[in-house]
């Protein structure tokens, strides 16, 4: 199954949806809140949501083309996909300057924990805030990010819901690229797979989640592929944000 998504084009329908249920006039040239040229538009009531200023900078600026400040292939990273590259990309992490992108060569990059959490103590994740940089793969489809394990398996933090029925806060929530308490933070170009089974039921996800901004200022994720993952972006407390042209796939046997 395959579901590709514009993020713009998503939140325009949602809101007609939500300011005129009966959709368009029969004509299909107008809303019966803005009329046919503004005269049933009533500004004091801000019936329409107003998305000019919406997205990463306001939408008044293109994504930043930073240059390559580290290649996680000289911190180790094997991308054969059977090595663990966490530490390496970890390391990357740390030493990439600002306004500048940790490049990701071709290959298949195994991850067995999250970047940019510094630690979990109990239900408490310590962010490990980093601005001005961009994760960016060397090309869509051959770079790939295998989630090896789900977020519950290293990090368990169980959860009941409101029924009562025994789940994981990762169910819904988290990712492994984990973006805190930073502003101008973006991923593009690549492809996050999971590694998990299906499951029978909702509730049962492991969190093989690929991306989280929370506490963000201005973040991106473009050109991304998401594989047999449980939860692809969250944006928890966040502001201009934008999630442009991704692809969502998940494999037959998934």
């Amino acid at each position: 199954m395959q579901v590709h998504i514009t993020f713009y084009a998503l939140l325009i329908g949602m809101a007609y949806a939500a300011i005129n249920p009966a959709g368009l006039s029969r004509a299909g040239t107008h809303t019966a809140v803005w009329g046919k040229d503004g005269n049933s538009w009533k500004a004091d009531e801000k019936t329409l949501i107003d998305f000019s200023s919406a997205g990463y900078h306001q939408g008044k600026n293109d994504f930043p083309n930073w240059k390559t400040g580290v290649n996680v292939r000289d911190f180790g990273a094997k991308g054969d996909g059977h090595t663990d590259d966490t530490e390496a990309f970890k390391k990357a992490l740390d030493a990439c300057p600002e306004n500048r992108v940790i490049f990701i060569p071709n290959g298949t990059y195994k991850l067995m924990d999250w970047l940019g959490v510094e630690q979990m103590i109990g239900k408490w994740v310590k962010p490990k805030p980093k601005s001005n940089f961009a994760f960016r793969g060397e090309s869509r489809d051959k770079t790939i990010i295998l989630l090896g394990v789900g977020l519950q398996e290293i990090h368990p933090w169980h959860q009941k819901t409101n029924h009562g029925r025994p789940t994981s806060q990762w169910s819904w929530y988290g990712g492994f690229f984990w973006f805190q308490k930073s502003a101008n933070v973006g991923i593009e170009n690549l492809t996050i797979k999971g590694a998990g089974k299906q499951y029978d039921a909702h509730w049962k996800e492991k969190g093989y989640n690929g991306i989280l901004f929370r506490e963000v200022k201005d973040g991106w994720v473009r050109k991304v592929n998401f594989v047999n993952v449980d939860g692809g972006i969250f944006v928890a407390n966040s502001k201009q944000i934008t999630v442009q042209d991704i692809l969502f796939t998940s494999t037959p046997d998934w």
